[in-house]
């Protein structure tokens, strides 16, 4: 599903199978078969992000069906 990972200077969210996603903001990073992230380098951009991100958990959490 989903995991918090702490750099030092942001919080990556990744999505083990994020590649399956609907990601129309275009906020998922990375080129692997499967996994994407999104970097939140600060409290300003998760609350930017934040329904975008709430869609892409739920995506997540349904197994990424749109």
């Amino acid at each position: 599903m989903a995991a918090l990972v702490p750099y030092k200077g942001w919080v990556s969210l990744i999505f083990f199978r994020g590649a399956l996603l609907h990601d129309p903001e275009g906020l998922l990073e990375g080129t692997g078969a499967l996994v994407r992230h999104v970097k939140l380098r600060s409290l300003d951009v998760l609350e930017a992000r934040r329904e975008a991100l709430t869609r892409l958990l739920a995506g997540a959490v349904d197994g990424g069906r749109e």
